[in-house]
């Protein structure tokens, strides 16, 4: 997880996302534990099974600005 934020900061990311399915109750408070918070939840469907996960994100700090 480090090495992919990582990545994405470097890039310029302002923030990572990323979707739980909703029965995974080992996943949402590890990735909690990683500073991401439960935003909302995003559905699914496949056939006539609908799938619910929640959505989860994680704000990158923002380097200060310079000073002029």
């Amino acid at each position: 997880m480090e090495a992919g934020e990582g990545v994405m900061r470097v890039q310029g990311a302002p923030a990572v996302w990323l979707v739980v399915h909703q029965g995974n109750e080992r996943a949402i408070p590890f990735y909690r534990a990683l500073g991401c918070d439960v935003t909302g939840v995003a559905f699914h469907d496949f056939e006539d099974i609908r799938i619910e996960f929640r959505r989860m994100y994680k704000p990158f700090p923002q380097p200060p600005a310079p000073l002029a």
